[in-house]
């Protein structure tokens, strides 16, 4: 912009900033322009933490078998181990294919 108005006569003569104060200010920027740069450069892009994340649930996934333990114990004490309630409850949320067949209670 400055360049741009620098062609004009009249603003050549009545400068605003004196040559030395605009590159300090130059100087200025550019240090913050860099700053700015490597701050964003160092900001780590979890794209890949979230892939390696999930990829972890799939190998730890909750299979039937254990779900279905967990009910034969729970109905072995009369319905009546809360624990083991909330067990099942946390292992049906946990799994990815048995989380769409969680009823609400």
């Amino acid at each position: 912009m400055r360049n741009l108005l620098l062609s004009f006569d009249d603003f050549k003569e009545n400068a605003l900033v004196s040559e030395r104060d605009l590159q300090e200010r130059l100087g200025r920027y550019q240090d913050l322009r860099d700053e700015w740069k490597r701050k964003r450069q160092e900001r780590a892009d979890i794209t890949d933490d979230l892939v390696f994340e999930i990829e972890l649930i799939r190998q730890i996934e909750i299979n039937i078998d254990y779900i279905l333990m967990l009910v034969k114990k729970y109905h072995n004490t009369h319905c009546e181990d809360k624990e083991t309630l909330i067990t099942i409850h946390k292992a049906i949320g946990a799994s990815l294919e048995l989380r769409s067949k969680k009823t609400a209670h």
